[in-house]
This record gives C-alpha cells, structure tokens and sequence, in this order.
C-alpha cells in the first residue's frame, strides 16, 4: 500500500473518531488507486492515440498484402472481431501499456469493416450510422479512459460527415453550439453527473474531453477560410453561443468568485469583456477558443486550459492571415487587441487582489 493510500485511511480513521459518519476504507482505497492509474499525462494520451494511428495504418497494410481486400464479407467479419476483441482485452486490463494495442486494434476493425461495407455499395450515410452505433454500444460495454475516447471521437467524426458530405455546410453552425452547451452544461455540472450513475461516472473524464476536442474541431472547420462552404454573413451563429456563454461565466460564476459587487467595477468588467468578445463575432474559432479556455479555467481543467492557451494562439494567428486588409491596419488590430487583453489581465489581477484582502 503507498504511502497517499496509508494516509487517507488515517484521515478516515480520525474523522470517524470526531463525526458520526461511516466509511468503507478499502473501497476508498481502491478508488483512488485505480483513479491514479488513469492520471496519465496530455503527452502520453496523444502519444497513446498518434501510436495506435501509426500501428493501424502499418497493420492495415499487412493485411492489404496479405490479400484480405478479396472479399467484402471477410473484410466486415474481420472489422467486427477486431472491435470486439479490442472491447474484450481493454475491459480486461486497463494498462497503459495496452492502449496502443487496443487503440491499434479498435481503428483497424473500423477501417476494414467500412472498407467492406462500401466495397459492399452499402452507401457512405449508412457506414456512418452503422459506425456511431458501434461506438455508442461500446461505450455502453466498456468505460475505459482511451478506448471511450476514441469512440466518442470516432462518433463527433461521423456527425460532421454526414453534415459535409449531404452538402448541409451551414448546419455546423447548429452542431457547434450545441456542442458548447453540452460541454458548458458538463464541466459546470461535474459533481451531479459523477454520482448520478457508475456508468456516467466512468465516462466523465473521456467525455469530457471529446466533447472538448470535439468542439474545437468543429469550430476549426469554420475558422479555416475556404474548408467549407459558408455563407459570411451566418457566421455569427456559430459564434453567438460562445459569446454568450463567456458572458454568462463572467456575470454568474467570475464576479461572484471575486465577490465583486461595486456597479463601477462590474460596468468596468463587462464592457472590458464586450471589447475583446465583439470583434470575434465573425471569428467563431477565436470567440470558441476563449470560452473554452475560460471555462477549463474556471473549474481547473488542466488539459483544456493547455488545449485553449493553443487553439487561442492558432485560431487568433489563422484569424490575422485570413483578413483582406492591409499590414498596417491588420498591425493596429492585433495592437489594440493586446492592449486591451493587458488592460483586462491588470484589473482582473487588482479584483484578486482586494479580494483576497
């Protein structure tokens, strides 16, 4: 037993002794042993994903030599064993070590049943409703961290090609904001999904993320000038949710945590807010970008605050290139843009600070 384990127990020990309240110790203990193994870092997550990306496509190419790509039916048979047996060996052990294999497995057995299914003239619509099924009915199986992740994504995949590929471009405007919502409504809800049930519980920490990178996919479809095609003038929308959604964390979840009640600064806080928000009304990657690293901010989401510090930088960046002005005023812009963003830093540091006085 570590030493973290031994000294929860003798907190639980000493709280029972003082409240009248029982705990089960060793489940306790077993929690948080099990909880630890799933604490990886970003890097070894996305090494994990990249890893078993390089292993499927190099195993995908073995069986296309070994002249599996003969028979459609062979090729769906061996996509279904292939999920099920990456199902079946990741709920036996959640070793990290096995993730790549797993993940390797799992993408194989996708590629080779679709590569049949169209070999098949089933239609690329069906493929990807077939697909979705498959990875809801997994996460249902299994609620291990990596291979739920790479279902949801596999799922977020599907939705936004049946949106492009039926020619409903303008429809990722909805998709988008109801992905914010969703992972807005997720983060900040984070304790009542976790003891609604043991299977949402499990899938919180994927969940979480996919939705995450799931949004900022979406969005960076909208934000890459010429991927898509988009109507200017209904860019706005995709942008609406985000903006409103900062706003809404600024009014009811930031001042509050400052226990900022003056009219004075609050009219200072919002206006400041409004300045840095409107000009990314046509910009839905930036305004995206903002609201997801305020919102992991806010409830300490590490790998989405590195996640938004990024797509922030890359989204502001493609932003700047996009524009059809000249280098003085596009120069101006991104000045005044700092400015303000120092101004915001330097007030939100003084709200800190009284506050904590």
């Amino acid at each position: 037993m570590s030493n973290n384990e031994n000294t929860i127990i003798q907190l639980l020990h000493q709280l029972q002794k003082t409240e009248s309240f029982e705990a089960n110790e060793e489940a306790i203990a077993k929690e948080y042993f099990e909880s630890n193994l799933e604490k990886h870092g970003l890097a070894i997550k996305v090494l994990s994903v990249l890893g078993g990306i390089l292993g499927t496509l190099a195993f995908i190419g073995f069986l296309f030599i070994a002249g599996l790509y003969n028979s459609s039916t062979a090729l769906v048979i061996a996509g279904v064993l292939f999920i099920v047996t990456a199902v079946f060996i990741n709920k036996q052990s959640g070793k990290l070590v096995l993730d790549t294999a797993t993940i390797c497995i799992f993408l194989s057995g996708f590629f080779l049943a679709g590569y049949g299914l169209e070999e098949m003239k089933m239609g690329e619509n069906t493929t990807a409703l077939i697909f979705i099924f498959i990875a809801l009915v997994t996460l249902a199986v299994m609620q291990r961290f990596m291979l739920s992740l790479v279902a949801m994504l596999i799922i977020n995949g599907c939705f936004l090609f049946l949106i492009f590929n039926n020619n409903y471009d303008n429809l990722i405007h909805i998709y988008i904001s109801l992905l914010a919502t969703v992972f807005t409504c997720y983060l900040l809800n984070e304790a009542a999904l976790i003891t609604s049930n043991p299977i949402i519980s499990a899938l919180y920490k994927p969940m979480r993320t996919a939705l995450m990178f799931s949004f900022i996919t979406a969005v960076y479809f909208v934000g890459k000038k010429g991927w898509v095609h988009l109507s200017p003038s209904m860019l706005w929308l995709s942008a609406l949710v985000s903006i409103g959604i900062t706003l809404f964390l600024v009014t009811k979840k930031i001042l509050p945590v400052f226990n900022i009640t003056d009219k004075k600064t609050k009219t200072i806080v919002y206006i400041m807010t409004l300045a840095i928000l409107l000009p990314t009304l046509f910009a839905p990657a930036v305004s995206g970008a903002l609201m997801v690293l305020l919102l992991s901010f806010f409830v300490d989401y590490k790998t989405g605050i590195v996640t938004g510090i990024l797509s922030l930088i890359y989204f502001v960046s493609q932003y700047y290139y996009d524009l059809n002005l000249t280098l003085l005023v596009k120069s101006g812009i991104l000045f005044t843009s700092g400015l303000l963003l120092i101004f915001f830093y330097f007030i939100t540091n003084k709200i800190n600070t009284n506050a904590n006085i």
